[in-house]
């Protein structure tokens, strides 16, 4: 049941309509404005966010942090305030991930290294009342493993990836029919972040060799994908649009854990991106943008939106939106220009002219603030 801690505030968001391209002239997409905080204890930020519908959101991270570690925080606005409900655990982990099927099916997932042995690895549920501890297969060679992603396609089709060697990369895939787990082939070694595209043979993108990497899986085993040149890089996210599959990601090495963060983006990041059309995957080139791609998600218009944090600079974020054709960086608002923070969670909120994003103020693991942005499509 919620917890009682029950604070209101005032949810809108949406997203522009309006495109440019790279060397155009054209208007932009909007300008992105702060939308205040939501209620956390101590230090604390959110990692994720996602609209189930115009009056169903989920915001999830972490609150009471110390030194990376924290209380695990869920909260849902259900069009007119927001309220904290419990997420079983140590007291001592963060959910960064939220995936709903329905209003009374919904997945998370928390951060951590633990031993999956005996098949926990941080995955949770909410049942439309309350959310519980979900136990996988056993990990194979899972005595230090972490949960990188949960995508449920369907209440029976729900797929968790992640990773069983913090040093090397050694992935680990699973399947739940409705029924049981089914622990699945997976790469021998690299890090693939996340998984999308077709319910049936999806996709795994991730880094793996020191280049980035893409697999598909065909009934029976993962087969590599050959991908344009990105240099070092790695891909970690991805996004359905226009019956394409846009994957993003950022140069430099990939991280061991896409869940950790630095007080700074990497210098020498730079955002990339690769589309699968066709069958065969494509650059679409982002602009020159010094930092790291922190999420992506659709617009609800055929397009994509991602975020990220500058490594130049005050370290702000940055919104970049995807047409189909051209990218486009917008404008950011008075509450977040020439401000340090990096929003981790972006959705679009269907049957309206919203978008939201979820992350946090100020450097982190230095006095870092829970804040949430918008954008609201003309």
């Amino acid at each position: 049941m919620p917890i009682s801690h029950v604070v209101r505030v005032a949810v809108a968001v949406a997203l522009s309509a309006s495109f440019t391209g790279l060397g155009h002239a054209a208007p932009t997409p909007g300008t992105w404005e702060s939308a205040g905080a939501l209620p956390a204890a101590g230090e604390n930020r959110l990692w994720d966010i996602a609209a189930v519908r115009s009056r169903d959101v989920w915001a999830v991270g972490g609150q009471d942090i110390k030194d990376r570690h924290g209380r695990a925080l869920a909260l849902r606005f259900d069009g007119t305030k927001w309220t904290e409900y419990a997420v079983p655990g140590d007291g001592n982990d963060q959910v960064f991930r939220v995936a709903p099927v329905g209003p009374a099916d919904v997945w998370g997932a928390k951060n951590g290294w633990q031993d999956a042995t005996g098949g926990k690895v941080g995955l949770v549920r909410f049942d439309g009342s309350k959310w519980s501890e979900v136990t996988i297969a056993p990990v194979a060679g899972g005595t230090e493993a972490g949960l990188f992603d949960v995508v449920p396609f369907a209440p029976d089709n729900v797929w968790v990836i992640g990773n069983t060697d913090h040093a090397n990369g050694k992935p680990y895939v699973q399947r739940f029919d409705g029924t049981k787990w089914t622990v699945l082939p997976a790469p021998a070694g690299g890090f693939y972040y996340t998984l999308g595209g077709d319910p049936k043979n999806p996709v795994i993108v991730g880094n793996e060799g020191g280049r980035a990497a893409a697999q598909r899986w065909d009934g029976a085993a993962w087969r590599p994908m050959t991908l344009p040149d990105l240099g070092n890089a790695y891909l970690a996210h991805l996004v359905e649009r226009g019956g394409n599959l846009l994957a993003v990601g950022s140069t430099e090495t990939a991280r061991a854990d896409v869940r950790e963060s630095t007080p700074a983006p990497r210098a020498g990041s730079r955002p990339v991106a690769v589309e699968l059309v066709g069958g065969t995957w494509v650059r679409r080139d982002l602009p020159a943008v010094a930092g790291e791609i922190a999420t992506a998600t659709p617009d609800g218009n055929g397009g994509a939106w991602v975020s990220g944090q500058r490594s130049d600079g005050a370290h702000e974020p940055f919104f970049l939106h995807f047409d189909g054709t051209r990218w486009t960086e917008a404008a950011l608002g008075t509450g977040l220009a020439g401000k340090p923070a990096n929003f981790f969670g972006i959705t679009t909120v269907p049957g309206t002219r919203e978008t939201l994003a979820a992350g946090g103020a100020g450097e982190y693991l230095t006095a870092p603030a829970n804040q949430l942005a918008k954008l609201t499509r003309k």
